[in-house]
Order: structure tokens, then C-alpha cells, then sequence
């Protein structure tokens, strides 16, 4: 073979090194970023009912809302330690008081404050997902404050007062916060209607 026949053989082994080298750079670019997005996801859903405790998922940065979202989120850390004991009388009602409620002309806005999981595994019909905690000052105003009533629903009864109080300091009408007591464990022990969301997987 000759010299340039050897050099050109050369020269198209080494294009189709690079070409590969890029392919493959390429490819474990798109994969990193799939598998960050799947472990974000994972990160923000990570509870299960079988979790000992419930942890709430936190974005990495909130978004940039001035400082409306940085007082609320100071206002929800200084809300973590409060109790049932906290909380003004009325606020809790019972789930046949939950009934009543969502079958009159006026049914409340009933917001799940639980894990994601927790809620896509069963939650009362209607209710709006927005988990206690950071994601719950990011996402508090997708809760109405021309609404009759608004419901707080936890697991238990953790997190109550942290949400009510969180609520208030934000300008919601205390009358009109209520919390179901005993929560989604209540409901579900009352043979309450339970709706439960299909799992998507990674």
C-alpha cells in the first residue's frame, strides 16, 4: 500500500475517532441532564407512605419574587415550631363538618398539604397538592382568597399551625381558615371519598 493510501487510512481513522469522541460526549451530556431532572423529580416526591416521617420537598432557589417571597418564607420558618395548641378555637372541624361543607352551594377550597406522594396515593376529590413548607410559600397564591373556606388538610395533624398561621401572616382571613382534624388519616378512617393519581415514573 502506498504511503498516502496509508496516511489517508490514518486520517479517517482519526475523523472517526473524533466523531465518536463527540457522539459519546454528546450522549453523557443528555443523559446527565435526564438523570438530573429524574433525580430533581425524585427529590421533590421522595416521600412515601412508608416514610417514618414526612419531609417536604424545597426547591434549589425560589423564584425571584422580592421580597413578598422572602418575607413569606422567613414567615413559614418562624411558623415551624408552632402546635395544635396555637391555634385559635374553631379552626379544626371534623370530617362530617368536611361533608357538609363540600356538598353546599359554597364548597370550600381544600388544600392537601401533604408530600406529593402522599397525595397521588389518595386524597380527598378536589384538592389542591401544595406541600407545607418552601414549595407551599412559592405556590400560596394559587390558594383564593375570595374563597368561602379554605381547608387544611395534612397526613395527621402535623403542620397544621405552621400552614394556618403562614396563611394569616399573609393576609387570609382567619375566620375562613379551617383544618380537618385528625387529616387525611380521619378521612380515610371515616371511609371519606378518595381519589388517588396514577405514578409517573422516570
Amino acid at each position: 500500500m502506498s504511503e498516502g493510501a496509508l496516511l489517508e487510512g490514518a486520517g479517517t481513522a482519526r475523523l472517526r475517532r473524533a466523531v465518536l469522541v463527540v457522539l459519546a460526549a454528546l450522549l453523557a451530556a443528555g443523559l446527565g441532564r435526564m438523570l438530573g431532572a429524574c433525580t430533581a423529580e425524585q427529590d421533590v416526591t421522595a416521600e412515601s407512605p412508608t416514610a417514618v416521617q414526612e419531609e417536604q420537598a424545597a426547591p434549589d432557589a425560589a423564584p425571584a419574587y422580592g421580597d413578598e417571597a422572602a418575607a413569606s418564607t422567613a414567615s413559614s420558618e418562624d411558623n415551624q415550631n408552632l402546635t395544635l395548641a396555637d391555634l385559635p378555637e374553631g379552626v379544626l372541624i371534623s370530617v362530617d363538618e368536611l361533608e357538609v361543607m363540600r356538598a353546599s352551594d359554597n364548597p370550600p377550597f381544600i388544600v392537601d398539604i401533604r408530600g406529593q406522594n402522599w397525595w397521588m396515593d389518595g386524597h380527598i376529590p378536589e384538592a389542591r397538592n401544595i406541600p407545607a413548607g418552601k414549595q407551599f410559600d412559592i405556590r400560596m397564591d394559587e390558594i383564593p382568597r375570595d374563597s368561602e373556606v379554605v381547608v387544611i388538610v395534612p397526613r395527621n395533624e402535623e403542620r397544621v399551625a405552621e400552614v394556618w398561621q403562614t396563611l394569616v401572616d399573609a393576609g387570609y382571613d382567619s375566620e375562613l381558615l379551617k383544618a380537618l382534624e385528625g387529616g387525611m388519616d380521619a378521612w380515610s378512617a371515616a371511609g371519606g371519598d378518595i381519589q388517588e393519581e396514577e405514578h409517573l415514573g422516570c
